[in-house]
């Protein structure tokens, strides 16, 4: 009995310690959610998304669905999946929060986040629904001005400039008082900045960046600065003010120095070398191109490498240094490959091309021109990617056209029948927008009249420029033939028109031709240099642009 006695107390005692054991683990684990969700938030301040996660989803796991450590645990994931762009695991998480929000100051957020995830993932149309919705619900002003700003940006993404700037227009009044002047009002006023430019309204444009500006310098907004500055420069840049374009650069390079802003110093140092470059000042564009390069290289910035090797091309071929331009396209091609960029393939490859055809590297410069008729093929809207697709085929005929001319080549006929398809296909594409590709329709034309008179049909080559001359004439006024590029091609198609009637013996009409080019007085021949555009390649606040080498 006794041991009985002994035995079942030490067995109540263990029963009671279990219990002790379970209830203070309990009460323990009762805690965790709470003290694990702090050190997750310790960890989202620093940035360790990865271990936030991992904190994060402890805290879901001991937390009860719908009480509020689990439904700020998912939300919380979202944000850390969105900054390690996984953003579909992102949108799942802020689903679940848009479905558990009551107040509509929780759906507002809920559907801000969803915007964000669906806008990284290049979902636009998406995006500007939820902030829409999220504009519908906002009852504060705080609120309804950060979402506008926000869905402004989406609107410009799209790209839907006319209603980007009428909602940001409505937006504008509303920053009086305390909010005139802080971060969202400069932000926005950036933006309508960035659509009037779009817009080709200049002024405006000016006005609302110089506002901006004003706005940035009061807060002591340095960082603000510095991109009002870049943005002031792109829009002398658009506005054909190059030498107005300089001193914003530069204000633009020193400021990024001065905050250590690398990416704002790039984009400086390549739009700097880029204006002094079209300026054709390439003493002072070099050294600045090169630095932009050199700091590209140090960030490991593919993009930004490129787009400097793109402009330092420009340089040499200005400087006729054709054998250097072979060479800087190798990595120039390289770089466009590894980024998917295949615009930037054509461009480079067609560089290249044309250099070799000036050195008399005719097979390298023809199997260039084969990889861009495969990648033209190949890719979908190439021709709008490019923005030049008379021009383009116009490049690659003159490479078979060079060719062909070249007495020492065995295939120099189906060079010239190469080429004339080129020149033909370049000029019906032309034809179909004839306001906007006139010069370049009747450069193509010339081509063709080139290979006539190669292969010695010289009646179908008076036959094409005399047509040219009738399609000049119809197009354009008689005020503005001696006008820029219009009066060189004039005087190219009378010069060679004038040169086929000698070689038929046609003397008579060969000395009235001359004579009319004569009267012309144009200048010399510019070639495709003479027209070279400026593209911008970037969003204006941020905006870097390459001389395209045509």
């Amino acid at each position: 009995a006794e041991m009985w006695v002994v035995f079942l107390t030490a067995v109540l005692g263990l029963v009671l310690f279990v219990a002790g054991l379970l209830l203070i683990n309990g009460k323990k684990n009762a805690q965790c959610p709470k003290e694990i969700f702090a050190q997750a938030q310790q960890l989202f301040i620093d940035q360790d998304w990865g271990q936030a996660i991992e904190h994060l989803e402890t805290c879901k796991r001991l937390s009860i669905p719908g009480t509020y450590y689990y439904d700020m645990a998912v939300t919380n994931i979202g944000i850390c999946q969105h900054h390690q762009r996984n953003y579909e695991e992102a949108v799942n998480c802020f689903e679940y929060q848009f479905s558990k929000a009551k107040k509509p100051s929780d759906k507002v957020e809920a559907l801000q986040h969803l915007a964000s995830a669906h806008s990284a993932q290049g979902n636009v149309m998406k995006s500007i629904t939820l902030l829409q919705q999220a504009f519908a619900l906002a009852k504060s002003f705080t609120s309804i001005t950060h979402i506008g700003v926000l869905l402004v940006k989406e609107l410009m993404k799209k790209p839907d400039i006319q209603n980007a700037a009428k909602v940001g227009s409505k937006l504008l009044p509303t920053f009086t008082g305390e909010m005139a002047g802080n971060a969202e009002h400069r932000a926005l006023l950036g933006l309508l900045a960035e659509c009037s430019t779009a817009m080709r309204n200049f002024p405006l444009a000016k006005k609302l960046a110089s506002d901006k500006l004003k706005l940035a310098k009061h807060a002591g907004d340095r960082e603000g600065c510095c991109a009002t500055h870049l943005h002031l420069g792109n829009i002398e840049v658009w506005n054909s003010n190059l030498y107005e374009a300089v001193p914003h650069y530069e204000k633009a390079l020193q400021l990024a120095k001065d905050i250590g802003d690398n990416h704002s110093k790039g984009l400086s140092l390549n739009n700097l070398g880029a204006v002094y470059c079209k300026l054709k000042n390439y003493d002072k564009c070099l050294p600045i191109l090169l630095d932009r390069y050199q700091l590209a290289k140090r960030m490991r910035d593919s993009r930004g490498k490129l787009t400097a090797l793109g402009n330092l091309t420009i340089v040499q071929l200005a400087q006729r240094q054709f054998s250097a331009v072979v060479v800087l396209q190798e990595e120039r091609l390289e770089l466009s490959i590894e980024l998917g960029d295949k615009p930037e393939q054509i461009r480079t490859l067609v560089c290249r091309a044309n250099a070799n055809t000036i050195l008399g590297n005719h097979q390298s410069a023809k199997e260039d021109t084969e990889d861009v008729l495969q990648l033209v093929q190949t890719h979908e809207n190439t021709e709008k990617s490019v923005q030049a697709t008379p021009r383009l085929f116009h490049q690659l005929g003159a490479v078979y056209l060079a060719a062909g001319r070249d007495n020492e080549q065995s295939d120099k006929q189906a060079d010239l029948q190469q080429a004339l398809q080129l020149f033909t296909q370049g000029y019906k594409l032309a034809n179909t927008d004839i306001k906007n590709c006139l010069p370049i329709g009747l450069r193509c034309g010339i081509g063709i009249v080139d290979i006539h008179v190669a292969e010695q049909r010289l009646g179908e080559g008076v036959s094409w420029c005399q047509a040219l001359l009738s399609t000049l004439k119809q197009n354009v006024a008689t005020a503005n033939v001696r006008d820029g590029e219009i009066g060189t091609i004039l005087a190219e198609l009378l010069g060679k028109l004038a040169a086929i009637y000698s070689a038929t013996g046609e003397y008579l009409k060969a000395t009235e031709t001359h004579d009319e080019r004569l009267r012309l007085d144009a200048e010399p021949c510019l070639g495709d240099e003479g027209d070279t555009p400026i593209n911008i390649i970037a969003a204006t606040n941020s905006l870097e642009f390459t001389l395209v080498d045509l």
